[in-house]
């Protein structure tokens, strides 16, 4: 059976601060699904969801996102000391049935990225598998074979022990080429075409046009972490949010939306503020 997995959106935090989380979101990706023993046919990081197509029953996808919640659980744990971060976030876990229906999940996966307005295409977002299929240039990397236990634990903060095959990117983190079947889904699609008609017919392309790009976040969550903490010391002297008053947060909220027209589900995730407070802040000016 094939498997689309979605996890709850979280409204007033994000999974993924900088890029070295996604790195690490990255190499659990594929150290949960050797554990698991399940074949990824297609994922996405998102900043504060993920999504994965599995071909497996559904036992075992249910051990496999527990599998990933736990070992980037613990990631967060080590690098921010945040703990239980996950534990409330749900996953709806849907049976796709059909040739066709596959398609159109795949599609809908990849085009989360072009939705949110973080790129122009699926294949332009790094964190997924979005660039893995019906590419002409084969994926280069360092094989993990040869590499000392001590480098891969380094590379891949874990000591889980790892195909040797697997190929590490030049950014440190396993290569979706080296364990999802790109033959088994593009056979599936059979051609480039016929991928991209789904794309451009998914509901996640209709939402990107048929919305009005200013409604949409034109920065990324994690690009705004960083300017945000910029603007606290440039605005107050402050180091973080954390630190400010209510006044000084109140004007942050309203800076980000004025400057860069942060909407806002966009400012509660990163802010970790509930959105009817960054609505009432907003109405009131």
């Amino acid at each position: 059976m094939v498997y689309l997995l979605s996890t709850s959106h979280l409204e007033d935090r994000i999974w993924f601060r900088d890029d070295d989380d996604f790195k690490s979101g990255m190499n659990y990706v594929a150290i949960a699904s050797a554990q698991c023993k399940v074949i990824i046919l297609c994922f996405v990081l998102m900043s504060n969801h993920v999504h994965f197509v599995i071909e497996a029953d559904k036992t075992s996808c249910q051990l496999f996102i527990a599998r990933f919640k736990q070992l980037f659980s613990t990631h967060l744990s080590h690098r921010y000391r945040v703990k239980k971060f996950l534990r409330h976030n749900t996953c709806d876990i849907r049976s796709l049935q059909g040739e066709e229906s596959i398609e159109r999940a795949i599609a809908y996966v990849m085009m989360n990225p072009v939705a949110a307005n973080i790129c122009l295409a699926a294949n332009g977002y790094p964190w997924g598998s979005g660039n893995c299929y019906f590419n002409a240039c084969p994926a280069e990397g360092v094989r993990m074979k040869g590499m000392s236990a001590r480098k891969r634990a380094k590379i891949l903060h874990s000591t889980a022990s790892v195909d040797g095959s697997w190929l590490i990117s030049g950014n440190g983190f396993i290569l979706p080429e080296s364990y999802i079947p790109i033959q088994k889904v593009e056979r599936i699609f059979r051609t480039p075409g016929r991928m991209q008609y789904f794309l451009s017919t998914s509901s996640k392309a209709r939402l990107r046009t048929e919305s009005e790009p200013h409604l949409l976040p034109s920065f990324r969550d994690q690009t705004l972490v960083t300017i945000i903490s910029d603007l606290c010391i440039s605005l107050f002297g402050k180091p973080s949010p954390a630190s400010l008053n209510d006044i000084q947060r109140r004007r942050l909220v309203n800076e980000l939306h004025r400057r860069f027209s942060v909407d806002i589900l966009q400012l509660a995730r990163i802010l970790s503020i509930p959105q009817n407070t960054i609505a009432d802040i907003l109405d009131q000016g």
